[in-house]
């Protein structure tokens, strides 16, 4: 349209059009994305989102929001790691803390409250982190719930009065937080460490396009050891949990298990015998203590005891009598060991873990 408006937005170092049918629309648009607008000279981007003049401007507004968020995240794919994060910072050093949770259950507010509590405001949505932790600040407008409305209302940060990161922001990944809203009224906040993998599985389904980062479980777990692991923040209200996550985030890092990098192999895999079994193809692995985290396609699948037994011996090509006997070996003889073999290796064929040979 000849009148259309075209306000230009920038994070991650990529920029997004957002093409406005009105100069009114336009105005609330650039204030709510005010710490975000781009050089308004700067040349056409290849993607674009539509302000839609047909829609309720609650909704309209909103939609504007997420088809943006999402540009961006497409745009990154590959090459940030993406948690599906508020991230609030400490205003002085950069540290910042990412708050882990599904859509709909608290990271707008926990970034409203928190910024209000003396943090600056780093995104409601998208903690977007480099491969050495600098974490790339998207204060995108938030999308507030008011009662007794049918839509989210779209606030800028500079509306809410949230403090901004320091200029040039300098972020710092300093530790990642599962929110856990399940605490008793007027119970204080509980922070938990959660073990390494059971951290890791827990934050892989609130990341994007993981698998379309090189040595996705790799990167992801120098990460998460950069940061002391994974904690899980257990709460009543957030606006009660400023000084807990404060606390947390001056703490050193905690020692964490050890990873071991099992890189996908370059070669063809060997032939075998007749009814042998050998592991099939995944897209990154890694060792934690005496278990395998496996990410085939994008699903991460764990095994433990006799799977992680029969993965490793599985390297090469191995008959069924074969893996009895190393399972033996090295967990000790039992009186079904055939059949506990045999079924754990039935199990690890039907999610795509161990092909035939």
């Amino acid at each position: 349209m000849a009148d259309t408006t075209v306000v230009k937005v920038g994070a991650f170092g990529h920029t997004v059009d957002i093409e406005v049918p009105d100069q009114v629309s336009a105005g609330r648009v650039r204030d709510q994305w005010s710490r975000c607008l781009a050089d308004p000279g700067a040349g056409p981007t290849l993607r674009s989102v539509e302000y839609v003049a047909d829609l309720d401007t609650d909704f309209a507004e909103y939609s504007v929001v997420s088809g943006v968020t999402l540009r961006f995240i497409q745009l990154c794919a590959g090459q940030l790691t993406m948690l599906h994060a508020s991230g609030v910072a400490d205003p002085e050093t950069g540290a910042v803390i990412a708050l882990v949770a599904e859509s709909g259950t608290g990271k707008t507010t926990a970034a409203q409250r928190l910024c209000a509590a003396g943090f600056a405001y780093v995104t409601d949505e998208t903690v977007a982190v480099r491969g050495d932790s600098r974490v790339l600040p998207f204060p995108k407008p938030l999308s507030v719930i008011i009662e007794g409305e049918e839509h989210k209302h779209q606030h800028g940060p500079d509306e809410l009065g949230l403090l901004p990161v320091a200029e040039p922001p300098l972020l710092q990944l300093r530790r990642i937080v599962l929110l856990q809203r399940d605490g008793a009224p007027g119970a204080a906040p509980r922070v938990e460490q959660l073990p390494l993998l059971d951290g890791i599985l827990a934050l892989i389904p609130q990341l994007s396009y993981l698998t379309k980062m090189p040595e996705p479980l790799l990167t992801l777990t120098r990460h998460v050891q950069s940061c002391g692991g994974i904690h899980r923040l257990h709460y009543s209200e957030i606006e009660e949990c400023a000084d807990t996550l404060r606390a947390l985030a001056a703490d050193d890092p905690a020692e964490v298990a050890q990873v071991e990098h099992l890189s996908p192999p370059t070669d063809e895999p060997a032939p075998g015998a007749i009814g042998s079994v050998r592991r099939g193809a995944y897209a990154d692995a890694v060792r934690i203590d005496e278990e395998i985290l496996l990410l085939i396609e994008d699903l991460p699948i764990r095994c433990s005891g006799l799977g992680a037994t029969v993965w490793d011996a599985a390297r090469e090509p191995r008959t069924l009598e074969e893996l009895v006997s190393i399972c033996v070996e090295l967990h000790g003889d039992h009186p079904d060991a055939d059949a506990l073999v045999h079924a754990a290796v039935e199990e690890l064929c039907a999610h795509g873990v161990l092909a035939q040979a």
